[in-house]
């Protein structure tokens, strides 16, 4: 599986980077000057800003039927938001298989243990990011 991460920018601009290794991936993470970046946030004007983030992504396309792309998105020194589509199976009617995009979102989640995430994501551990994430949902009343 290629993978491939971009850095996305504050002003929509993004640098991307292909045919990565997970230790590549989680160095472009952690190298990345993030608060430097949020500083240049202005959240009062959404049209010339757009919340900076990493995106991975194992060859995000149509044509790809086991296409899936992790997004996180620094919200503070300590937390991010993250953003994780993947493929499920289905049935059309209950007889015919069909494939569907699946999101699920983390609202808070801390950066510290993003760099885990990425290993799972690079790793095809789909299981293990997914119970990560499930300890950041929030509880049901």
């Amino acid at each position: 599986m290629a993978l491939h991460y971009w850095i996305q920018k504050h002003d929509y601009s993004s640098d991307e980077v292909a045919d990565v290794t997970a230790r590549q991936a989680v160095a472009g993470w952690e190298a990345f000057d993030w608060a430097e970046e949020l500083a240049h946030v202005e959240e009062r004007d959404e049209e010339r800003n757009c919340p900076p983030g990493f995106g991975l992504h194992n060859g995000y396309d149509p044509s790809n039927p086991d296409r899936s792309l992790l997004h996180i998105c620094p919200i503070d020194g300590d937390f991010a938001f993250l953003n994780y589509h993947y493929m499920v199976d289905g049935k059309f009617l209950g007889l015919f298989a069909t494939r569907r995009e699946q999101i699920d979102y983390i609202e808070r989640l801390p950066r510290a243990e993003v760099p885990e995430l990425i290993r799972h994501f690079c790793a095809e551990r789909h299981v293990d990011l997914l119970q990560r994430l499930q300890q950041h949902r929030p509880k049901e009343p």
